[in-house]
Order: C-alpha cells, then sequence, then structure tokens
C-alpha cells in the first residue's frame, strides 16, 4: 500500500505521460487482436477463393496495422519509462534531502549502510516496478478482455476456453508474485549486509592490514555476494516465468 500511495501522489506531474501510455498500449493491443482476423479473411476469402486482389488490399491493411502497432508500442514504452525514471529521480531527491536532515542520533538508529540502500536501490525498484506497471501490466488486462471479446466474436461456442485460459494464467501469476513479495524483502536485508560489509572493509582497511585479516575479509564479503547473487537468480527465474505467462506474450 505503501508502494501504491508513493507512486498515486508522486505520478501527478507526469499525468499527461501516464495518460499517453494507457492510450498507446490499447491502440498497440488493438492492432496486436485485429491482425490475426485480417490474416483469417486473407486465408478464408482471398487464398480459398483465389481472389488475389482481395490478397494484396488485406495485405497493405495488415501492414499498415502492424506499422501502427510498432509505433504505438515504442510511444507507450517511451512515456512509461519517462515517467518512471522522472518519479525515480523526485524521490531520490527526496529521500537524500530527508537523510541529509537527520541527525546524529537517527543516523546512528537507522545505520549508514541502511540509509545509503534506501537512497539508491530502494528508489531504483520503485522506479523499476513503476515502469513495468505502466509497459507489461497495463498491456495485460487490455489484452485478456480483448481477447475475450475477439473470441466471442469470431466463434462464442468456443470462447469458453480463452475464459478458461485467462483465469488460469491469473491465477498461475498470482501465486508467482505471492512467492516473489518475501524475496524482494529478503533481498533488501541481504543489500543492506554486503553494503555495510563493504564499507566497513574501506573504512577499516589500515586495520584489517594491521591485523592480517585480508583473507576473512575476502571470506566475508564472497559469502554476502554468494547469498545475493543466489537470491538474484531465484527472483530472476520467477520474474522470467511471469513474463512467458503474461497474456501479452
Amino acid at each position: 500500500m505503501d508502494l501504491l500511495r508513493i507512486l498515486w501522489t508522486r505520478s501527478a506531474p507526469y499525468a499527461p505521460y501516464v495518460i499517453a501510455v494507457l492510450v498507446f498500449q490499447a491502440l498497440s493491443t488493438a492492432a496486436t487482436l485485429y491482425l490475426p482476423s485480417l490474416n483469417a479473411k486473407i486465408i478464408d476469402e482471398g487464398v480459398a477463393q483465389g481472389d488475389v486482389d482481395f490478397i494484396w488490399h488485406t495485405g497493405t491493411i495488415m501492414l499498415a496495422v502492424a506499422f501502427t502497432q510498432v509505433i504505438t508500442a515504442i510511444a507507450a514504452v517511451w512515456c512509461g519509462s519517462r515517467t518512471a525514471m522522472g518519479l525515480g529521480r523526485d524521490v531520490r531527491s527526496q529521500v537524500f534531502r530527508h537523510v541529509n536532515s537527520l541527525s546524529t542520533e537517527d543516523m546512528s538508529r537507522f545505520g549508514t549502510p541502511t540509509l545509503i540502500t534506501r537512497g539508491t536501490n530502494d528508489v531504483q525498484q520503485v522506479q523499476m516496478v513503476y515502469m513495468m506497471m505502466l509497459n507489461f501490466m497495463v498491456t495485460a488486462p487490455i489484452m485478456s478482455i480483448g481477447g475475450i471479446i475477439m473470441a466471442i466474436r469470431e466463434d462464442a461456442g468456443l470462447s469458453w476456453l480463452v475464459w478458461v485460459s485467462v483465469a488460469v494464467l491469473l491465477g498461475t501469476i498470482s501465486v508467482l508474485f505471492a512467492r516473489l513479495m518475501p524475496l524482494f524483502r529478503s533481498m533488501q536485508d541481504k543489500l543492506d549486509t554486503i553494503n555495510g560489509t563493504l564499507r566497513e572493509q574501506i573504512t577499516s582497511i589500515r586495520v584489517v592490514r594491521a591485523f592480517v585479516r585480508e583473507a576473512y575479509e575476502t571470506e566475508r564479503f564472497t559469502k554476502a555476494n554468494k547469498d545475493i547473487t543466489q537470491l538474484s537468480l531465484k527472483i530472476g527465474q520467477l520474474l522470467s516465468s511471469c513474463s512467458r505467462l503474461s497474456p501479452s506474450s
């Protein structure tokens, strides 16, 4: 809920771009869904009846629709990326100003590694989630609803297959996201650990050398790095599963 509140309150300056994303995504999805119908017409009315003029005419329309789909998709990604990067810049600036206003007691209570993570990785995660929402999650419901409508229009008797497929996909993606949330929270803890370890090693390099602790510190950093690497790979595998199951794919 905090993430949604941040996105809602910070998106106001970029409202025109958000509206543009919705419009371009709707146009791109509509063009994608319309292309199979044109292809079916070419086969049923052109190839089956040997009407070459109809094939050329419908093929030209398909080319125009495909070109429109590409242009609108590029425009949607551009607007979505600009909005997400702008929001990330604003949030990062506010976090930096707030950290600078903290007292020494607050700095000690939160810890420098945590504050570094909040001002860098956390903000990056917010802008990446926002960009994914604008570029992918907006497309999914449009594609699902549009696919159902097109299926009913083409053959109402077989449209139940699309209903069932969409329901199964949504359920599977929901389960995957439920598994991802704890992993993302664990990722923040491991980022704090590796940032704290690296900072301690940099600031205490003379002490480490004086007491010949290079091997121990190397092993310590390697363990922290290996933990975050394994967790990142697991998150990446789940995210790739979500993208493969997405209706837009």
